[in-house]
């Protein structure tokens, strides 16, 4: 991933554009530090998309195949209220 500071990147914002377009993501720097990524509507769009729609997730409920969840045996704690 190549990295621009600021000035350069506001000068050759077209330039990022297209590169980004082409699947190489461009790093912008701000006083030296790493700040932004600009990358392709494609890539973030397969970022940005649920593997799978939360209503079917939470349908699909929690797999206990093989969990073995045991009681323990004894008298209730005491609680005092």
């Amino acid at each position: 991933m190549h990295k621009w500071q600021l000035h350069e990147a506001k000068n050759k914002l077209s330039h990022l554009i297209d590169v980004a377009m082409e699947g190489k993501p461009q790093c912008i720097t701000k006083r030296g530090e790493d700040a932004v990524v600009i990358i392709s509507m494609e890539e973030y769009k397969k970022m940005a998309k649920p593997k799978q729609p939360l209503n079917e997730f939470l349908l699909k409920g929690i797999k206990v195949e093989g969990l073995e969840i045991e009681r323990v045996k004894g008298k209730a704690r005491r609680v005092d209220l």
